[in-house]
């Protein structure tokens, strides 16, 4: 199976007999697989962070094998090399040191570059996520949101430049593909109507909002 030439050591069963997993999703309703991509989830030295170690080849992999499933797809830049959430943004290695000036270049030409890599290999994406639970902003320090005394926050300015230069490169490589602007803490309702107020203010470009939502943390 398509399931057997990627996962040749995992196994999975259902009821005692051994199963695809994909086709369980598959049959159950589920037409979508996300897939998240890092810059590179390797130390210097060349061992692997773990987590899937999700690099462009192994995303790639994984973008074929699920399309060969018949799902849709859309990819999550992470836009660092390892996970990226409301706690943690690392500016990718090999992006450290630049200015914001060269950071919105840089972000431009990874996703485009990335996107055409893509392509080239067969892969189509229905949408792109620029950037992962950015709630408190992206590649800290330089697009983190900053806490006032008054509650409000600051640097959206820098954040929606970096945003905007990501949508840019989607929209430049396929019109038709969708932008998805990813947070969290959906249940912080003042915190979204501020990052949206700012967003609609600075004109910024995209068609989808999508949330991470854990009730563990965020209730119900």
């Amino acid at each position: 199976t398509h399931f057997d030439e990627v996962n040749d050591k995992a196994k999975y069963y259902k009821d005692g007999k051994e199963v695809d997993p994909y086709l369980i999703f598959k049959n159950n309703g589920i037409t979508y697989s996300r897939l998240r991509l890092w810059v590179d989830p390797f130390s210097k030295d060349g061992k692997p962070y773990g987590a899937g170690t999700n690099d462009l080849k192994t995303t790639i992999k994984l973008a074929k094998l699920m399309q060969n499933y018949g799902f849709h797809l859309y990819l999550d830049f992470h836009y660092s090399d390892f996970w990226a959430d409301p706690s943690k943004q690392f500016i990718p290695k090999s992006w450290v040191g630049l200015s914001l000036e060269e950071l919105i270049k840089k972000i431009y030409e990874y996703t485009y570059e990335t996107l055409t890599i893509f392509k080239k290999e067969g892969i189509h994406f229905d949408a792109i996520q620029t950037g992962n639970e950015i709630t408190n902003g992206m590649l800290w320090p330089i697009g983190k949101l900053k806490d006032n005394p008054d509650g409000s926050r600051s640097n959206y300015k820098s954040l929606f430049s970096l945003l905007r230069s990501a949508g840019k490169a989607v929209r430049d490589f396929d019109k038709n593909i969708k932008i998805i602007i990813h947070l969290e803490s959906a249940h912080q309702k003042n915190k979204w109507i501020e990052y949206f107020t700012y967003l609609e203010s600075h004109h910024l470009d995209y068609d989808y909002v999508g949330t991470s939502y854990y009730s563990y943390w965020h209730g119900t």
